[in-house]
């Protein structure tokens, strides 16, 4: 029975990490190995882990914080498993995550697999369920980048998925970026793998209330060097799905200037993005997967004004339907 590496790190998660163990635990696939990388936790994620009597479990303990790309690196490097998937702290599996998803990689003999999820918020309670992480249809699966490009845009998430060992050994990079590290990583894997997918829903993703707020700053501009990363290990044969990518990641970051209350520095992040998204995509309007989407297209000539974010009055009622999920929902619901 092949074994499973598991790698999650770990930063002050005392309030989730109960459950998260509890759900590796009672997993139907019990041939794995949990390395949890404690990134100098102050709360007491060290102590809980500690306490875990099976020997499946191992904890690696940084001395200072390192962020959550380089304990990847560090698990990834430790890591004894034919198989491995890579997991978040604050969130739990479905009992049958390892089970599904190996059956289905081992069927296909591909290099990734990939499944859908559910959001839940801070306290477990349901969000929505994303049964969308790829907009091509399960009938299309096992695929390659090559002949499918579209699965370059799907999900670039790291913990929806499991990769062979073997693949990842040749492919698999971590770049040093405090921001979008699945992006910075999974399109370039997407574009080389063998690539299955799976529609049940088996991760449980959580969002936190205090990942909102007026707290951003010039880390937002980092998306720059992270589509720089991309544009270097993407072949141009991927361009298209390069510059959709682009669009909604140089967006997402422009529509989170509105949270910020200085207005000159809210208005010199605005004006920085949007400079070098236009400098390296200067034909997106173009591009065959924007075309496909009125609504968002929409949203993106409205974050293009200035005036929303000069204007007090507009950047709130903007603020009010951002935090209301209005936009956002009423976008998913009509693009699809």
């Amino acid at each position: 029975m092949e074994t499973i590496s598991i790698i999650c790190p770990v930063y002050n998660s005392v309030k989730y990490l109960p459950l998260l163990i509890t759900s590796i635990v009672n997993q139907s696939y019990p041939n794995f190995e949990c390395l949890f990388i404690d990134d100098n936790s102050m709360d007491n994620s060290r102590k809980i882990i500690t306490n875990l009597r099976d020997d499946r479990f191992i904890l690696i303990c940084n001395k200072t914080n390192q962020g959550a790309q380089k304990c990847r690196k560090i698990g990834y490097e430790k890591c004894m498993g034919e198989y491995i998937v890579f997991i978040d702290s604050d969130d739990y599996l479905e009992n049958d995550y390892l089970e599904v998803l190996l059956k289905q990689l081992k069927t296909d003999k591909s290099d990734l697999v990939m499944c859908n999820y559910k959001v839940v918020n801070e306290f477990n309670q349901f969000i929505r369920f994303n049964k969308s992480v790829t907009s091509l249809k399960k009938t299309n699966f096992p695929l390659y980048a090559v002949d499918n490009p579209e699965v370059i845009i799907s999900k670039p998430a790291f913990w929806n998925k499991m990769f062979s060992s073997s693949f990842l050994k040749s492919h698999i990079f971590f770049p040093d970026v405090s921001v979008g590290q699945d992006l910075s990583v999974m399109p370039v894997l997407f574009s080389k793998a063998k690539i299955s997918y799976v529609e049940n829903i088996l991760y449980n993703y959580r969002i936190l209330n205090n990942s909102i707020s007026n707290s951003y700053d010039e880390r937002l501009l980092h998306i720059i060097y992270i589509l720089n990363v991309l544009s270097d290990k993407l072949t141009k044969l991927f361009f298209p799905e390069l510059e959709f990518i682009a669009i909604g990641h140089y967006f997402y970051q422009i529509s989170k200037t509105i949270y910020i209350d200085d207005k000159k520095l809210r208005l010199n992040i605005y004006k920085n993005l949007l400079t070098a998204f236009i400098k390296d995509f200067p034909e997106y309007k173009k591009n065959k997967y924007l075309n496909k989407r009125f609504f968002y297209r929409l949203y993106i000539k409205t974050l293009k004004w200035k005036l929303v974010f000069s204007n007090e009055l507009i950047r709130s009622i903007l603020i009010f339907l951002l935090n209301k999920k209005i936009i956002i929902n009423f976008i998913r619901r009509a693009d699809k």
